[in-house]
């Protein structure tokens, strides 16, 4: 085969496979899965979840953490059923109404609000001074949490 037709031949090759080969999407698209197929094979790490707020536990709270440090409980104050106790600050239904106490605060960032610094919103009819401001020195983020999932229920 002499030199020319070898160039020819080389040249004919090249174009049959630039013909048959495939296009610039096709490359595209094998490129990109292959990409994702390599990042989906790296393990990565599970992050562990928050614990979700436990309203059980809030109720422990509600009725033991602050009778430990001044011999009374949240409940000494606050009603948490329909019973006719004289003189104690109604939470029943707090989740509904709640939330319309303070223009753009929900009903769980109103409760939060009422813990924290309860002289913040006192409610009429009832003495501020009697809500200790402490609680948010007493009770970790986690606890605050778990009172607030309790007082929601109710």
């Amino acid at each position: 085969m002499n030199k020319i037709n070898q160039i020819i031949l080389l040249i004919f090759l090249s174009l049959v496979f630039v013909a048959c080969g495939p296009n610039p999407e096709e490359l595209a698209a094998t490129a990109n899965a292959a990409a994702t197929a390599t990042q989906l094979a790296i393990p990565t790490a599970t992050p562990t979840p928050e614990p979700l707020p436990d309203p059980v536990v809030g109720e422990q709270i509600f009725n033991t953490k602050y009778l430990e440090l001044s011999g009374n409980s949240c409940n000494s104050c606050h009603k948490v059923d329909d019973s006719d106790r004289v003189g104690n600050i109604p939470l029943v239904g707090i989740a509904r109404y709640g939330g319309e106490r303070v223009e753009g605060l929900s009903a769980e960032e109103y409760i939060r609000q009422s813990i924290l610094d309860p002289r913040a919103y006192a409610v009429e009819g009832f003495d501020p001074e009697g809500m200790p401001e402490i609680l948010g020195d007493i009770l970790s983020e986690e606890e605050i949490n778990h009172l607030i999932a309790y007082v929601m229920s109710l």
